[in-house]
């Protein structure tokens, strides 16, 4: 069973023999048990920020039945370069936390319109700057007055961030698929869901009772608390992250 940020706060105080939250006074504590809540807030934000790739944070679930596909997909429209990665995002803050650039993949299957036989093909990821000096002129020349299309094989990232682009410029629709991570929201509601699976709960716990006893100024307690944080911190790595790959990949990131 999921924990809430409710929940949270109150196992902190009652660790430090302090009086628990009500529903009722949730929205508008004071004293130590506001300060309970601020400390729950930034360990959870912490543990968040240590890793972009906690499963957790994932933007979606992975379509098992279609092996190669990523947790994001859309389609593109013949003749039209750039796509914004984030449908409906208005700026940077509300974008993904992360995209895995080595995952982009290009099919016509499911794709409006396409038929068998289908394609699936892996999208190499160029630099925007690779993609101006290498590609774009004999692509695009004139700044889009005579527009050379094809099926896309390679991927390009913006200068912001926020936009691919496939080169060459799509002749038709495909579908593009690749994996993305949303970035963490601030714990506000009692009843907001601590999305950390439970059996690392603790490691929050372990944070949020470090800044707790550094405000009690028990020195030691506090230095003891940043160790277990530390060692479970290193513990969800190992079993969260640590076995998805073999092999090093070279990701590369936006916010």
């Amino acid at each position: 069973m999921a924990s809430t940020f409710l929940i949270e706060v109150n196992k902190l105080l009652k660790s430090s023999n302090e009086v628990v939250l009500t529903s009722a006074g949730f929205a508008n504590p004071v004293g130590i048990q506001s300060y309970a809540k601020d400390v729950i807030n930034t360990a959870y934000l912490e543990v968040c920020a240590e890793e972009e790739e906690w499963p957790w944070l994932s933007a979606a679930a992975s379509n098992i039945n279609e092996p190669y596909s990523g947790n994001i997909n859309l389609e593109t429209v013949s003749g039209q370069r750039w796509y914004l990665i984030k449908t409906g995002s208005a700026r940077v803050a509300t974008d993904y936390s992360k995209i895995d650039w080595d995952s982009f993949t290009l099919t016509t299957e499911g794709a409006t319109g396409r038929t068998a036989p289908f394609i699936h093909e892996n999208l190499d990821y160029i630099s925007f700057n690779h993609w101006k000096d290498k590609y774009a002129r004999r692509e695009e020349e004139d700044a889009g007055s005579e527009q050379t299309y094809g099926k896309p094989s390679r991927v390009v990232e913006s200068k912001d961030g926020r936009y691919f682009g496939l080169s060459p410029i799509p002749d038709s629709v495909y579908g593009v698929y690749f994996e993305a991570w949303v970035q963490p929201t601030q714990l506000s509601l009692e009843d907001d869901v601590i999305l950390i699976p439970d059996m690392y709960l603790p490691v929050i716990q372990h944070r949020a009772r470090q800044y707790f006893l550094n405000f009690k100024k028990d020195i030691d307690e506090s230095g003891q608390a940043l160790r277990d944080y530390e060692r479970g911190l290193r513990n969800m790595r190992r079993n969260l992250i640590g076995n998805q790959s073999d092999y090093m990949r070279d990701d590369r990131y936006t916010l």
